[in-house]
C-alpha cells in the first residue's frame, strides 16, 4: 500500500498552506512538527523555478525532541517576476530514521525595481560637488521613471534641481 503512513512516524504541519509575495519580500512559515520516536533531525530546501534545490536549514539534534513549532522565513529572489514560485520542503526525520516531507508553495505575486545611490563623500561643504552613483535594477525589462529630488537643511524639497537625468528604456 503506497502513501499509507508508517504508525508513528512524524507529522508537520504547514502554517500557511501557500504563501505570496513581491520579489525580495520575506514571507514567514511556521512549521509544527510531531513525532512519537522523537524529533531528531529537519532539513529544510527551496527550489526556486527550476533551479536545483537548496538547503535552507539541515539540523540534527542531540537527542530526540517529542515536539517543534517554528517560523522559518523566506525570501523571495530580487529577481523574481510574477508567477514564478519556489517550492519549499519541509523534511522532518524521527527518532526510529522514518521521515515524512510537506511542501509549501511561494508564489510570486510581482517584482519591484530596486535603486542603490552612493555619495562620492559623506560630508560635503558649501560649493563642494558630490557625485552619486545611481544603480537601478528591475526584474521588468523597462525602468519607465525615477523621480529625484533633493533636500537642503530644513528647507523644502526640490525636484530635479541640478539634476543631469538620462533616462533608460
Amino acid at each position: 500500500a503506497n502513501n499509507v503512513p508508517v504508525l508513528g512516524s512524524p507529522t508537520v504541519v504547514l502554517t500557511p498552506t501557500s504563501v505570496s509575495g513581491y520579489s525580495s519580500d520575506q514571507v514567514f512559515i511556521d512549521y509544527s512538527c510531531v513525532a512519537a520516536n522523537g524529533i531528531k533531525k529537519i532539513i529544510i530546501f527551496d527550489q526556486y523555478i527550476s533551479n536545483p534545490k537548496k538547503i535552507d536549514l539541515d539540523s540534527t539534534f542531540a537527542t530526540a525532541i517529542p515536539t517543534l513549532d517554528r517560523n522559518f522565513i523566506y525570501t523571495i529572489p530580487d529577481s523574481a517576476v510574477a508567477s514564478q514560485q519556489t517550492l519549499l520542503y519541509f523534511t522532518i526525520v524521527d527518532g526510529k530514521g522514518d521521515s515524512t516531507t510537506k511542501t509549501e508553495t511561494v508564489s510570486v505575486t510581482g517584482s519591484r525595481p530596486m535603486i542603490s545611490v552612493s555619495p562620492s563623500i559623506v560630508t560635503a561643504a558649501a560649493g563642494d560637488s558630490v557625485l552619486f552613483t545611481v544603480v537601478m535594477k528591475s526584474p521588468e525589462k523597462n525602468i519607465i521613471t525615477l523621480d529625484i529630488s533633493q533636500e537642503i537643511g530644513t528647507g523644502a524639497v526640490t525636484k530635479g534641481n541640478n539634476v543631469l537625468f538620462r533616462r533608460f528604456h
